[in-house]
């Protein structure tokens, strides 16, 4: 199928849609999804992060938010292609309240996968070419809050943890002029990255984590190593000007309804700081905490067991029958290290 057929076929489809979406009918718009299809919303429709799976669940979102959202406007903004059967489009749209993007995946002419992502409100515009330039003789006029317990200033908004995550929101809140501080418990940004195994690497292509302001060097690697992209982080923290508060670590918070403010807890180099943001976001990531299973006989084996959060490299491995439990990326790379070292490794 020629390219010309395939933007033909796609765009036939998001006419339907769009009309189907702008009349709100739901009907018409589940005739347009496979039977197996998927949709994951970040924040476009659901002001949530969802994902609805068949008709039945894509039903149920629709009842709920379609008439808030009110999507329109759906325009492709580069030509599809065609791959393995499956059309795949990339389109923007409009709510009510935002500009939102999606990726559409089609297959045998119907919705395969749906992805749609709120991308700006309205009214709330970045500002382009904004310059932070101090009037006041201060270089770093972002720094009020990097000693909090000395000022009687307070940020409107905390992020704890000062990974990829927290970094690029901290820069986002910049750019609106949120007055924002992020924490971290580790001594730099990067500690998140360096602190794990030796043969760590950026696991998913490196253009889709891109941080906001500006992209990566035209030689960059598809997967960098943890020590490059580490270095990234650091980089990319000083030279965003960012405020990070580290050797923080956020211990308790609570919500004070009488203030509306939050009441965070902060324990710093021995010293007890309270924090009272309006907003507070937890960018702590989804491993922060080791999950130790109680695997049954473990008390009775003779060799070594260690977490997979412990471990770096070890080159006593050679000749060594090892097992390691769990199939995720970090299983892989730890068990890829084993085997380089000359162990005989077996995966569960």
């Amino acid at each position: 199928m020629i390219a010309a057929d395939v933007d033909d076929r796609f765009n036939k489809w998001l006419g339907f849609f769009n009309v189907a979406a702008a009349a709100k009918d739901i009907d018409a718009l589940l005739i347009l999804f496979h039977p197996d299809a998927f949709w994951r919303d970040l924040l476009a429709f659901t002001w949530n992060v969802r994902t609805a799976e068949g008709h039945h669940e894509i039903r149920q979102m629709l009842d709920a938010c379609l008439a808030r959202a009110a999507p329109t406007a759906w325009r492709q903004t580069r030509p599809a292609r065609l791959e393995d059967g499956i059309v795949e489009g990339i389109v923007e749209f409009e709510t009510k309240v935002a500009r939102c993007k999606a990726v559409i995946r089609l297959r045998e002419g119907k919705v395969w996968t749906l992805l749609t992502s709120m991308a700006e409100l309205k009214g709330l515009e970045e500002a382009p070419g904004l310059d932070h330039v101090s009037h006041g003789g201060d270089a770093h006029p972002e720094k009020r809050f990097s000693d909090i317990s000395a000022s009687t200033k307070q940020p409107y908004c905390v992020i704890v943890g000062a990974g990829h995550s927290g970094l690029g929101l901290g820069v986002q809140l910049r750019k609106l002029d949120v007055p924002t501080l992020i924490i971290d418990r580790r001594e730099r940004p990067s500690d998140t990255w360096r602190n794990r195994h030796d043969s760590l690497s950026l696991h998913t292509p490196s253009y889709f984590d891109q941080m906001p302001g500006f992209s990566y060097p035209d030689d960059w690697p598809l997967h960098p190593s943890k020590e490059r992209f580490a270095d990234w982080l650091d980089a990319y923290q000083s030279v965003m000007q960012l405020d990070v508060m580290t050797g923080a670590e956020c211990v308790g918070a609570e919500y004070d309804d009488a203030r509306g403010k939050w009441r965070v807890q902060v324990k710093r180099r021995d010293r007890a700081i309270e924090l009272n943001p309006e907003q507070l976001v937890l960018a702590t990531g989804l491993f922060g905490t080791p999950t130790i299973p109680d695997v049954p006989g473990k008390e009775r084996f003779k060799g070594p067991q260690q977490h997979a959060s412990l471990y770096r490299s070890n080159p006593h491995h050679r000749d060594c029958r090892c097992v390691v439990v769990g199939s995720g990326t970090t299983a892989h790379d730890i068990a890829a290290d084993l085997f380089a070292g000359g162990a005989d490794v077996t995966m569960i």
